[in-house]
C-alpha cells in the first residue's frame, strides 16, 4: 500500500501543471498618417519598428523613442526635418553630412537639409536626400533611400540600397497623439515580457493594457511598477558574472552636464 501511495502521488505530480499558463496579448502595431507639414510628426521605421532620432554624437539612429519633428517645405519639392529643443523659438534640422552619415542640429542657411519624401501609395513614404543634389543626388546615388541597414546597430544612414530586402527603408509618419499612446503601449508590452519571462504575475498590468480606456498615465504607471519589480530582482540576484548598472540613479552619470576640460565643478558630483 506504501508503494502505490507513492506512485499515486507520482502520477497526479506529473499530471498536474507546472505553473500558470503564460499570458498573451496583442502587440501595439503603427497606423500612421499622410506627410503634414507645418505639425509635429514622428518618422516611424517599419522594419526597425523603432522612430528617428540621434544618439549623443547627433547621428541619425533608431529607438524606441522618437525625435520630434516639424516638417516644412522647402524648394524643388524637398522638405526639411526640423526639431526644436525651446518649444519652436528655434530649429535645427536633420542634415546628411556625406553618402553614410546623418545627423540632428544642423543650423539653417548650411548645405545638405532638403530632403525628397516620396509616398508610395499605401501609407509609407521614402526619404532620401535631395534627388537633386550635386553631391548626393539621384544621378550620383540612383535607387537608394535612407533607412536602417538591419546590421545589428541602430544607426541609419542617409543612402542604403533599396534593392536590398532586409534594409529598412520605409517610414510612416505618426502624429503625436498616436506616438504617445504607441510609445506607452510598446513600453508595457516590454515590461510584460520581461516580468513574465521573471515569472512575475501580470495580471494586473495586462488589464490596464487591454483596456482601451486607460490613459496614458495609467500605462506609464503599470510599466514602472513592473520595471520596479524586474529591477529589484535584479539587483537582489546580481553577481560578479551577471552584474546590474546603476548608472542611472546617479545624478550626470556620464558627465555630459557642465563639464569642462580641467575644471572642479560638475553638476552631482564633487571632488575630495
Amino acid at each position: 500500500m506504501k508503494n502505490k501511495h507513492y506512485i499515486t502521488l507520482l502520477f497526479a505530480t506529473l499530471l498536474s501543471p507546472i505553473g500558470a499558463a503564460a499570458a498573451s496579448w496583442t502587440p501595439p502595431t503603427v497606423t500612421g498618417q499622410e506627410l503634414k507639414t507645418g505639425e509635429t510628426q514622428y518618422a516611424y521605421n517599419v522594419k526597425a519598428n523603432g522612430f528617428l532620432n540621434a544618439n549623443s554624437a547627433s547621428t541619425t539612429i533608431v529607438s524606441d523613442e522618437g525625435l520630434p519633428l516639424f516638417i516644412t517645405s522647402s524648394t524643388n519639392n524637398t522638405y526639411l526635418l526640423g526639431t526644436t529643443a525651446d518649444e519652436g523659438l528655434t530649429y535645427t534640422y536633420i542634415y546628411y553630412e556625406d553618402n553614410q552619415t546623418s545627423k540632428a542640429g544642423g543650423e539653417a542657411g548650411r548645405t545638405h537639409l532638403n530632403w525628397t519624401i516620396e509616398a508610395q501609395g499605401d501609407g509609407t513614404y521614402y526619404i532620401r536626400p535631395d534627388k537633386a543634389d550635386e553631391n548626393y543626388g539621384e544621378d550620383y546615388f540612383p535607387e537608394m533611400w535612407m533607412g536602417w541597414k538591419n546590421d545589428g546597430t541602430d544607426i541609419i544612414y542617409p543612402l542604403i540600397d533599396e534593392y536590398e530586402e532586409t534594409y529598412g527603408l520605409t517610414w510612416k509618419f505618426v502624429s503625436e497623439t498616436e506616438y504617445e499612446r504607441f510609445f506607452n503601449l510598446n513600453a508595457l508590452s516590454d515590461a510584460m515580457t520581461t516580468a513574465q519571462d521573471y515569472g512575475f504575475d501580470i495580471t494586473a498590468a495586462l488589464a490596464v493594457y487591454n483596456n482601451s480606456a486607460s490613459t496614458n498615465e495609467e500605462l506609464a504607471a503599470a510599466t514602472t511598477e513592473l520595471k520596479k519589480k524586474i529591477r529589484e530582482y535584479d539587483i537582489e540576484h546580481a553577481t560578479i558574472d551577471k552584474p546590474v548598472d546603476l548608472s542611472d540613479i546617479l545624478t550626470n552619470y556620464d558627465f555630459e552636464e557642465d563639464f569642462v576640460s580641467g575644471g572642479t565643478e560638475v553638476t552631482g558630483w564633487t571632488q575630495e
